[in-house]
């Protein structure tokens, strides 16, 4: 049916709605669509060197997002779309052979999972230069293609509105700059940390948890689409995603304490405990391409936690490194025998390093120094020489 005058101006007080609040462009996409007749619709820009990649969508798969930033920002439209004149509605499929985009991985990855048929794009010309693409798009199943001249003949009306609320979120503050910030914080913070969305899927990793799940010892990524953080015991996956529903379904402003699961380690190390926060839609709402995060999860290894402990007491109160190891042992649990079995020396060796603790520290006992050392954060300290 098409649609009233009243839906058109309802539609544009939603886009410069957007314009002033970036958080509500996903809902926005979702309007655009309804009024047009399209499957949904995304705004994106594409970057050629990778870090500044976004993609905001409404009403269209969120679980591939993080596939198609990670993957597939050069896809055969995007590529083509660099050389489209700007602020002009365009078929897609007029710019590629669509024969061939049939045959790519990026067409069996992102396009049919969603029945994806054609797009409707609007370049937009401060996200279009020195070989980037960007703008709104929105896709089209097979059968709403062979209305897509009635389709078209709507978007155009709104392409002048979408260009200049893009412009005005822009000058608020780029979606693309605000997932940066996130992901500087969470690398700037100690310790593996991910943010998953509404259904507990990754939609960011910091450095330390890319480099913790690299090794697949306890915790690894699996499916759908390597984005579910999953453990190396069914059962204790199982355990995971219970934690991450429950910390997804709780009412945030009256119930922030965490919930935490121990995961095992097939190497035999200590385990790990993965503890699941849950974060209030406002913290998120300015963070653009993150405004789907709704948890944070904490990879915590304790024994690991307790050797930045011990060292950091030991730059404080001059402790060498074998008393620094002494140390963080004794503050583990373990006894002097199993201390120095460990460290392969003999325990008269690690009693005399016990010794020089105590003396350091004004400590009297291995309660004591435990205390100490669990007293202190887990801060990364200078390297010292024994």
């Amino acid at each position: 049916m098409p649609a009233s005058e009243a839906d058109y101006g309802d539609l544009i007080d939603a886009i410069y709605e957007a314009a002033a609040a970036p958080e509500l462009w996903s809902r926005t996409l979702v309007q655009v669509a309804d009024y047009v007749g399209a499957a949904g619709g995304m705004l994106a820009f594409h970057d050629p060197s990778g870090p500044g990649s976004f993609i905001i969508t409404g009403r269209l798969r969120e679980d591939l997002d993080r596939l198609y930033i990670k993957q597939y920002t050069r896809n055969p439209y995007a590529v083509a779309l660099a050389r489209a004149p700007a602020n002009r509605l365009i078929l897609a499929n007029s710019l590629v052979d669509v024969a061939e985009v049939r045959r790519t991985a990026f067409h069996a990855d992102i396009l049919a999972p969603q029945a994806i048929s054609e797009m409707l794009v609007a370049v937009h010309p401060s996200l279009t230069q020195r070989g980037s693409s960007g703008g709104v798009s929105f896709a089209l199943t097979q059968a709403q293609s062979d209305y897509r001249d009635e389709i078209a003949t709507r978007m155009r009306r709104l392409v002048p509105h979408l260009a200049r609320a893009i412009d005005l979120s822009l000058q608020v503050g780029r979606p693309s700059a605000k997932a940066s910030e996130a992901a500087s914080l969470l690398d700037a913070l100690s310790g593996p940390m991910l943010l998953v969305d509404a259904r507990g899927r990754i939609v960011l990793a910091n450095r330390d948890a890319e480099a913790l799940l690299s090794q697949v010892d306890g915790l690894s990524v699996g499916s759908p689409d390597h984005s579910v953080l999953c453990a190396s015991l069914g059962s204790e996956t199982r355990k995971l995603a219970g934690l991450i529903n429950a910390c997804l379904t709780v009412n945030v402003e009256g119930h922030r304490h965490p919930g935490a699961v121990r995961v095992t380690r097939p190497s035999g190390k200590p385990g790990f405990l993965v503890v699941a926060t849950p974060l209030p839609a406002a913290l998120t709402a300015s963070w653009g391409a993150l405004q789907q995060a709704r948890a944070l999860i904490q990879i915590v290894d304790p024994a690991a936690a307790l050797e930045l402990q011990a060292a950091l007491l030991g730059q404080a109160m001059d402790l060498t490194q074998a008393q620094v190891r002494v140390a963080a042992l004794i503050s583990a649990g373990l006894s002097v025998p199993q201390a120095a079995e460990l460290m392969k020396l003999a325990p008269t060796t690690v009693r005399t390093h016990l010794a020089r603790c105590f003396e350091k520290t004004g400590t009297h006992s291995q309660v004591e120094l435990a205390r100490l050392v669990a007293s202190l954060p887990a801060a990364v300290p200078s390297k010292r020489e024994s």
